[in-house]
């Protein structure tokens, strides 16, 4: 079972390679002008936010734990 350092640490490694995957997408796209590049890179965009929101979710889920 993992703790929850654990789970947010691979939360925020995966937002990591997320933007760097976006920003690799994202320079492909600006060299051959493909639409289907940037497609890829606002979706690659939309999972660095979905990312983000299970973040905060976690975190609060951690300081409601606390408290309680």
């Amino acid at each position: 079972m993992t703790t929850r350092t654990e789970r947010k640490i691979v939360i925020q490694a995966a937002i990591v390679l997320a933007f760097v995957f976006s920003l690799v997408v994202a320079y492909i796209a600006w060299q051959t002008g493909s639409l289907l590049m940037g497609l890829i890179f606002l979706t690659a965009l939309q999972i660095i936010v979905l990312l983000a929101i299970l973040f905060v979710l976690e975190s609060l889920l951690e300081i409601t734990e606390t408290r309680l």
